[in-house]
């Protein structure tokens, strides 16, 4: 009897105690399950703040350096072209550092001038291109501007910040 006694209290004794440790992981998950939902919110929250808040910023200045005249398009468009099609041409971010400085010279030039040098280029470069077209492609590639500063060094001519977008480098 005292065995039997002994017995249901032990069984008594894990059955309750199993009961609370159940109960107290049920009340961990719960709480768990609650800093998670509250934590997803709050983050949910602050990311919409941000978004709201980058949408208030103010618009900067009007740049009218964005808008290109018809002719400005076009002669972006040749000296693309030209670039694609070969290798001693090519553009790069306005202002961008680039090795040869201090250049050997510098000078000015006319778009008469530049066109004389590109017409030349595609000729003794790019024959894959028809006549035809290298000379449309070198008469709008110069009208972006009506003069380019040069800046010469080992033979490469760079044309810096055409129209404050562009750095067009001819490797001569």
């Amino acid at each position: 009897m005292n065995r039997f006694f002994t017995l249901n209290v032990v069984m008594y004794s894990k059955t309750t105690m199993t009961n609370k440790v159940e109960k107290i992981l049920d009340t961990t998950r719960i709480s768990a399950l609650l800093i998670t939902v509250s934590y997803v919110a709050f983050s949910c929250t602050i990311a919409q703040e941000r978004t709201d808040q980058k949408e208030e910023l103010p618009l900067p200045p009007f740049d009218t350096t964005l808008f290109l005249t018809l002719e400005q398009e076009a002669a972006f468009d040749a000296l693309n072209e030209i670039q694609i099609q070969g290798t001693q041409l090519y553009s790069t971010f306005s202002g961008i550092h680039h090795e040869c400085f201090p250049p050997d010279t510098s000078f000015v030039i006319s778009q008469a001038e530049l066109l004389i040098v590109i017409e030349d280029l595609l000729i003794q470069n790019y024959p894959n291109i028809p006549p035809k077209e290298q000379s449309k492609l070198a008469n709008q590639a110069v009208l972006a501007q009506e003069e380019y500063l040069v800046i010469q060094c080992n033979g490469s001519w760079i044309l810096p910040e055409v129209l404050n977008q562009r750095d067009i480098i001819i490797e001569r």
